[in-house]
């Protein structure tokens, strides 16, 4: 699958420590190729919206057709506000 990351998601990942951010784009990569790692539907958003959880991150995204589109990534206690 395709991976894109919106501007927000980014910004996002350049504000996370840079060993931090590593693990998670690896950790995303590894499920777009493989379908590896905790995945859950949100429920509650207009557009279907799941999340991966890394560690004390999670990542945000969507899905369209082959394309995962990350929306942000934040850390858990902050991810769902």
């Amino acid at each position: 699958m395709e991976v894109l990351y919106e501007r927000s998601a980014e910004r996002d990942l350049a504000r996370l420590p840079a060993a931090d951010a590593r693990v998670v784009v690896d950790a995303f990569a590894a499920y777009a190729a493989r379908g590896l790692g905790d995945i859950k539907k949100l429920r509650d958003f207009k557009v279907p919206t799941w999340r991966l959880r890394v560690g004390r991150y999670r990542v945000l995204y969507r899905r369209e057709g082959r394309v995962l589109i990350v929306v942000a990534v934040s850390n858990r206690k902050d991810a769902y506000r």
